[in-house]
């Protein structure tokens, strides 16, 4: 079977709060990591370029992308209101 899952996910306080706490959640038993070894599973993460760094530089993140394929798919800020959590429908 092949997964494909997406997150929307931008600015400081939210990538903080992606990266701190749905990534341990994610690599927790029998979740995505157990789940990526079963399955072709691809993770796509809409967010903005200037995030990027952001996510490869924190720990768990890179713990995460060890265990699953991540690709990041850069939008502009200005597609959505970036202080608008749930704008992220409008991608």
């Amino acid at each position: 079977m092949k997964l494909h899952i997406l997150t929307a996910v931008w600015g400081d306080a939210f990538v903080d709060s992606f990266c701190n706490l749905t990534v341990r959640t994610l690599l927790a038993p029998g979740n995505l990591a157990s789940v990526s070894q079963n399955h072709q599973t691809r993770y796509t993460i809409f967010t903005t370029s200037d995030d990027i760094p952001k996510f490869k530089s924190h720990p768990a993140f890179q713990r995460l992308a060890a265990t699953v394929d991540i690709q990041f798919s850069p939008f502009s800020a200005l597609t959505v209101n970036t202080g608008l959590s749930s704008s992220h429908w409008d991608l």
